[in-house]
């Protein structure tokens, strides 16, 4: 069984607390900076399930009759940690479940990721074009035309900074 340490989050919501879990010689042990929540051998784990809203990113479990939440996203994350999250959920669940350790996150998530960054270059793309469109008409105030044209630009450049950014992303995927 391997040694596994990652921060993760303690409850729902904002209230969340966050704290470090690791798994060490077959215990797992949950502690924040008030101290250890809970420390138990990983048999003790009854009932190990993800989360059904959260894909591979929580589990809810119960250990020694209490029921825990553990999220390894943080509350209100972007979507960048969102993605690592999921793949720490994905290697947490596989020491849990005493199965390999995946060394990448899960398939799924990758094409989550990929969906949203794709969608979101496309809206921008498309924000400049209508931005730029408007700009180019004359029949609109010189004033008026100017700052669409700034903000058309913005977002062209927007665009491409996030496509540049994604095809990085893409590149140290883990």
């Amino acid at each position: 069984m391997s040694d596994m340490q990652s921060a993760a989050w303690l409850g729902k919501g904002l209230r969340a607390q966050r704290g470090m879990l690791t798994l060490n010689d077959g215990r797992l042990q949950f502690e924040t900076e008030a101290g250890v929540v809970f420390a138990a051998a990983l048999q003790a784990l009854q009932s190990p399930a993800p989360h059904w809203r959260a894909f591979d990113a929580a589990v809810d479990a119960t250990i020694d009759g209490r029921q825990y939440f553990l999220s390894f996203v943080p509350p209100s994350s972007p979507l960048t940690r969102w993605y690592s999250g999921l793949s720490a959920g994905h290697r947490w669940r596989a020491a849990i479940e005493g199965r390999p350790i995946p060394q990448r996150g899960p398939f799924r998530a990758r094409v989550i990721v990929m969906s949203l960054q794709i969608a979101r270059v496309c809206l921008l793309g498309c924000a400049a074009i209508l931005l730029l469109g408007y700009a180019a008409d004359h029949t609109m105030s010189i004033g008026y035309r100017l700052v669409f044209g700034a903000m058309g630009a913005g977002m062209l450049v927007l665009g491409v900074l996030t496509a540049w950014v994604f095809v990085e992303w893409l590149r140290r995927a883990p």
